[in-house]
C-alpha cells in the first residue's frame, strides 16, 4: 500500500491459503497503530523467484459485473491463471 498509496500500513489476515507457489488472501489494512481501517483486500499472488507478487487484485464491489460475487469470477480468473491451484480460492 504504501507504494502505490502512500500509507504505511499493517495487515490483519482474515485469510491466507498457499499451494505450490500461489496464495489467495483476504486481510484488514490498517495503520500501524491501529487506529485507521483501510478498504479490505483480497488478491492473488505468486511466488516468483522467491518474492510474493500480486497477480491479481480483486475487485469485492457488491453486485458489479467482473468482480467477485460474479458468478463467471473464479471460472474466468482460472482462465486467466491456470496454473493457479483451485484449492487456494476462497469462495
Amino acid at each position: 500500500m504504501k507504494h502505490y498509496h502512500k500509507i504505511d500500513a499493517v495487515f490483519k489476515v482474515q485469510y491466507l491459503r498457499v499451494k505450490n507457489g500461489w496464495a489467495w488472501i483476504a486481510a484488514l489494512p490498517m495503520s500501524k497503530n491501529g487506529k485507521s481501517n483501510y478498504e479490505d483486500v483480497t488478491a492473488l499472488l505468486h511466488n516468483k523467484k522467491g518474492v510474493w507478487r500480486v497477480e491479481e487484485l480483486v475487485c469485492t464491489e457488491p453486485e458489479t459485473p467482473g468482480c467477485i460475487d460474479d458468478s463467471n469470477y473464479f471460472k474466468d480468473l482460472k482462465k486467466k491463471f491456470p496454473q493457479a491451484p483451485s484449492e487456494i480460492f476462497r469462495k
